[in-house]
């Protein structure tokens, strides 16, 4: 395992390891958002299908506020 992570990551300052990094970091930025996402949207689906009209407006007019 030690000569396969050798070969893909030849030392930290290279150009190569910043990019695994960076591609990385990105990945868990868009797993976590996809999670958020996944959440807002079954929130509101729950107003829509309990017919609850004031939590549907408080639900959406949040999301559209606080993360124009």
């Amino acid at each position: 395992m030690f000569i396969l992570l050798k070969k893909v990551i030849p030392s930290w300052t290279c150009i190569e390891t910043q990019y695994l990094v960076f591609l990385s970091v990105l990945l868990v930025i868009r797993t976590m958002m996809s999670i958020w996402i996944a959440d807002v949207n079954g929130l509101i689906v729950k107003t829509i299908v309990e017919k609850s009209w004031p939590n549907f407006v408080q639900r959406v007019s949040y999301v559209t506020w606080h993360f124009d």
